[in-house]
């Protein structure tokens, strides 16, 4: 009666897996994949199930046909968010990361007004430990939603992990300084500041950022612990050094 009719397609689809006829399993959702009368969202939400549940073997045994899948929605919905958002994730999953970042960013690019279509290709950059990429979508990112922290906290985490401490305590200054309201994100700024002003061996700027913390906030745990820790390790003031540790255990 409708031979796109995705329910009836897919309940097939269902009976040939269910007598482990993979031929014809893959066979019918290769139509259902390539179907122009199937919405974009309709086959994500079943492909993201199917490999949500599906083991390590079924999936490398039958990587060229779910690969297929995927391409398929991709070459027949090739600006749906919804399509794209799956196939990259899908492809992340199966270590071809690269591929995934260029899915990420495809849908990134067609979305730019989506915080969460830009978080996932951050995210996707970030696990891919691509940190010079990092750095510089996070700025790009932060100057289409500049009312969030979050992106310069990732372009901070970018250079932290390329081992640019100047630009480490030059980030969070930044973002203390276009965030100067927010409580949370000054903490942990003036944290990361003495931190890494320790790890350079400049112990008086490292524990004039963590006083500046503790003045914000005396029970702020993180820089309780980092304090007492660099202290008792000097061997000096380690009455304070006690109380922050005691304080922090607590």
């Amino acid at each position: 009666l409708e031979p796109d009719y995705a329910p009836a397609v897919l309940g097939k689809a269902e009976v040939y897996r269910l007598r482990r006829d993979y031929g014809g399993y893959f066979g019918i959702l290769q139509g259902f994949a390539s179907s122009t009368a199937v919405p974009g969202p309709m086959k994500s939400r079943y492909l993201d199930q199917l490999t949500r549940t599906m083991d390590a073997r079924f999936a490398q045994t039958y990587q060229p046909q779910l690969d297929s899948l995927f391409d398929t929605c991709l070459d027949v919905h090739p600006a749906d968010s919804s399509v794209l958002v799956t196939a990259g994730t899908y492809y992340f999953r199966s270590e071809r990361r690269d591929r995934a970042k260029e899915i990420f960013k495809r849908n990134c690019t067609l979305f730019p007004e989506s915080f969460d279509a830009t978080g996932l290709y951050i995210q996707s950059l970030n696990f891919s430990e691509d940190w010079e990429g990092l750095a510089e979508a996070s700025e790009e990112a932060f100057s289409r939603f500049p009312d969030d922290p979050v992106f310069l906290e990732m372009v901070l985490a970018a250079h932290y992990n390329m081992g640019d401490s100047r630009a480490v305590i030059a980030d969070a200054g930044r973002i203390m300084s276009v965030f100067p309201a927010d409580t949370a994100t000054v903490l942990s700024s003036l944290s990361t500041i003495g931190d890494t002003y320790f790890q350079l061996g400049d112990m008086k700027s490292a524990f004039k950022h963590y006083n500046k913390a503790l003045k914000l906030n005396p029970d702020y745990a993180p820089v309780l612990n980092n304090y007492a820790y660099y202290l008792s390790i000097l061997g000096k003031r380690l009455n304070k050094a006690y109380s922050m540790s005691k304080k922090t255990v607590e």
